[in-house]
């Protein structure tokens, strides 16, 4: 077996690097090329309050902008100085279902908005902006009006990785509810302390979870 120094197998694997087509790199949201995205990367980690303020107000439908006279972010990592918070855009308002859906309906109803790959082979589907915005409405009214989830409410999503999961997940949203997913592989001690931590009203699971 050939054995390789560190700075030997950096090197290694700099040059076993793939570029994407050209084609798949001229639609590129973040750059047509690696040294683009590195750019990019690195603005972003310079000055992520510019970088995402910019971000947000060209990429986003928002109901209310955040006040220009308030930074765009503020945080306290140190228990010492006092409470430990992040806070992104005070005093902005916005629904992150409408962003991810109703927006794109318009003029993209009938594109595929969601690509599922399960466990089986050829166990697949897609599910378009039109389609996904229906369930998600169907569930957003279950979610309201069985179960009385409203504005604030914390939901706890204990789920595989299935087309239900991001349905439930936006209606969720769509209600102004905060969505705790938790690891489908955690234990049952574990998914306990989330929702006790997290002060959560409704837990959303599966009977069970094929693996393999």
């Amino acid at each position: 077996m050939e054995e390789f120094t560190v700075e030997e197998t950096r090197a290694r694997h700099d040059h076993d690097i793939v570029q994407p087509c050209k084609a798949n790199s001229a639609r590129s949201y973040v750059g047509h090329s690696l040294a683009e995205r590195q750019a990019v990367y690195a603005e972003s980690v310079k000055d992520p309050a510019l970088f995402w303020s910019r971000i947000a107000a060209d990429n986003f439908y928002w109901e209310k902008l955040w006040p220009a006279d308030k930074p765009v972010l503020e945080y306290n990592y140190h228990k010492s100085k006092g409470r430990v918070f992040v806070r992104w855009f005070d005093g902005a308002m916005t629904n992150m279902c409408y962003n991810a859906l109703d927006r794109h309906l318009p003029q993209h109803k009938d594109r595929v908005c969601y690509y599922w790959e399960g466990n089986a082979e050829g166990e697949s589907s897609t599910v378009t902006y039109g389609e996904m915005h229906e369930a998600v409405l169907r569930l957003a009214a279950v979610l309201r009006h069985r179960y009385g989830i409203r504005k604030g409410h914390v939901v706890t999503l204990y789920l595989p990785m299935i087309p239900f999961t991001v349905q439930v997940m936006l209606a969720a949203a769509r209600l102004g509810a905060v969505v705790s997913v938790v690891f489908a592989g955690f234990s049952a001690n574990s998914l306990a302390s989330r929702i006790m931590d997290s002060g959560s009203e409704l837990l959303i699971t599966a009977t069970r979870l094929p693996e393999g």
